[in-house]
């Protein structure tokens, strides 16, 4: 199973990463959260994101996902973590932390509702990483 989708119908030329969104890893339930609601129209997208959100907690998640970046035979512009989900751990943070310092050529991107709730700076330090607060 790939961990990454290559775009969607408004972000062209990205691999985007996701993960569910809900209460337990998000740390907060929006009433106006798209990615809640999609998932409850789209009830088919919840394994897929269940199943990146189970290998995000294995040991080779990094390896694995800087293999599918580098692997990419289409052009990317750019990485967007969490098209649905949350940053969830400490841990989880470091690991996206890795993934983006071993490919310094490559634009990451991500949202976060939860910059009071974990230490960013091993993302927001990075050149080629842009952390935006969404809340």
């Amino acid at each position: 199973m790939k961990l990454l989708k290559y775009s969607n119908s408004k972000l062209h030329n990205q691999l985007i990463f996701s993960i569910p969104a809900n209460l337990d890893i998000c740390g907060r339930s929006c009433p106006s959260c798209y990615a809640m609601k999609f998932q409850r129209l789209y009830p088919n997208v919840l394994p897929y994101r269940q199943a990146r959100y189970e290998a995000s907690l294995q040991p080779d998640f990094t390896d694995r996902i800087i293999q599918e970046i580098t692997s990419c035979k289409k052009p990317i512009a750019a990485v967007r973590i969490h098209e649905s989900g949350e940053f969830y751990s400490q841990q989880y943070i470091t690991s996206w932390a890795t993934i983006a310092s071993s490919l310094p050529h490559i634009r990451f991107y991500a949202f976060t509702k939860r910059l009071a709730d974990f230490d960013f700076t091993p993302l927001s330090s990075l050149p080629n990483f842009t952390l935006i607060n969404s809340l």
